[in-house]
């Protein structure tokens, strides 16, 4: 064989093998970035389909069926909205259909003294008040008991302070009138409220309930008042 030719036909063979190489690579970053903006819209449109379903009162609709749909297709947006679609379900009473969502979502998680609190929100929304009581005074007893807990922390006292006012609100639901008024005396103590007076900014979780409970000039405080006045009225009666 031609030695010129030998080699001009080498180089041709390269050259078309690096042609190949690139077309593949080009393909390649382009089904990359298809498949990423077919990804981006499943994403807003999972997003519109949420906000929509969200807004309404039904269990069941067109929305929440094709947000369903696109979170099989991407398995990473269950990590977004299984805690949002649980709570949802939740609110409604749908307690049977939240739990997968919930418990994904705690085993996702791992927290124990969160997920503790979860698994008596599932409780709640049965009905199992007196479960979900000792339940809550358990969790508050082993947050006390805890080496890290602080009371100024501000992930500790937001959720000591929400499992208080549950423990009240769960004897009131089980009539359990004089653990109620202990309990209420209890939230008071921990978040250093004082009769009329906001909370001190140090209790930052203790604010955070404050601040949810307060509705234009009424304050979780006037509530405590308002239940405190109403045992107290009901057990002289009684």
């Amino acid at each position: 064989m031609n030695t010129p030719l030998f080699k001009k036909f080498f180089c041709w063979k390269r050259a078309l093998f690096y042609a190949l190489l690139a077309l593949i690579l080009f393909c390649t970053i382009l089904i990359k970035v298809k498949n990423q903006k077919r990804a981006e819209a499943d994403y807003m449109t999972a997003s519109h389909a949420f906000e929509k379903w969200d807004q309404m009162c039904e269990e069941r609709q067109e929305n929440f069926s094709h947000l369903q749909k696109i979170m099989q297709k991407h398995p990473e947006l269950y990590a977004y909205y299984d805690a949002k679609i649980g709570q949802k379900l939740l609110a409604l009473r749908n307690i049977e259909d939240s739990k997968p969502y919930v418990y994904r979502t705690l085993e996702r998680t791992k927290q124990p003294h969160y997920s503790d609190y979860a698994q008596t929100s599932l409780k709640i929304g049965e009905e199992r008040y007196e479960e979900a009581l000792k339940e809550a005074i358990a969790l508050k007893e082993s947050l006390i008991k805890e080496p890290l807990f602080e009371e100024n922390d501000e992930n500790n006292s937001a959720l000591f302070a929400f499992n208080l006012m549950r423990i009240a609100i769960l004897c009131q639901k089980s009539h359990k009138d004089q653990q109620e008024l202990e309990a209420w005396k209890e939230l008071k103590k921990y978040g250093k409220w004082q009769e009329n007076a906001p909370p001190i900014n140090e209790q930052k979780g203790f604010n955070q309930l404050f601040n949810l409970f307060t509705i234009q000039n009424a304050t979780l405080l006037d509530y405590i008042q308002a239940r405190e006045e109403s045992i107290k009225e009901e057990n002289k009666k009684n």
